[in-house]
């Protein structure tokens, strides 16, 4: 007789993958529409499309894995591991998109998102000429190809931790008959 734990935990990853794989596409082609638009991350508009995309994936997913897998209950915890989970596959995949842009498609994009950040920081008014120099050499310096892979599958993990942590209140449903 198969183990009731481990068709569990099968289903979780099977689960967190799918519907991780299908975030981490979407937030890819929010990320081109950006790219192909010119607008490297300065769009609001395109900011918010791609804030929307995110937080309805974690809920959609999060939802359809507690009708589809879980009897339409799930736990605060589960809701939070689920949705954790599910970013960090989404990262991964956003995370290979650029290193893929960078490397091949575009290697200039650093350069350009150095040059836009430093425009930004001229206008402001706030920051003198050699101010802005010295930030974009130590930005330079340590930002690589391979980094900004790390940073993005980072902190798409962590705002996924984070996002989850409120999503999973409104999305929590207890079961009121737990069978043991």
């Amino acid at each position: 007789m198969e183990n009731t734990q481990d068709k569990k935990s099968d289903g979780f990853i099977k689960y967190t993958a799918t519907y991780g794989a299908y975030l981490g596409i979407a937030l890819v082609a929010v990320s081109l529409v950006d790219y192909m638009l010119n607008m490297y991350g300065t769009s609001s508009f395109m900011n918010a499309i791609s804030y929307a995309v995110f937080i309805g994936g974690i809920v959609g997913a999060t939802l359809a894995y507690r009708s589809k897998a879980l009897g339409g209950y799930i736990g605060y915890g589960q809701a939070l591991r689920f949705g954790t989970m599910l970013c960090t596959f989404a990262a991964v995949i956003l995370g290979a998109y650029m290193a893929i842009l960078v490397n091949f498609i575009d290697p200039a994009y650093l350069e350009k998102n150095f040059d836009i950040v430093a425009e930004n920081m001229a206008a402001s008014g706030a920051y003198t000429e050699d101010q802005i120099d010295m930030a974009m050499s130590m930005s330079r310096s340590m930002t690589t190809p391979l980094s900004m892979v790390l940073i993005s599958m980072l902190t798409y993990s962590i705002l996924g931790f984070l996002v989850s942590l409120v999503t999973s209140i409104f999305i929590k449903k207890e079961n009121p008959n737990p069978s043991f």
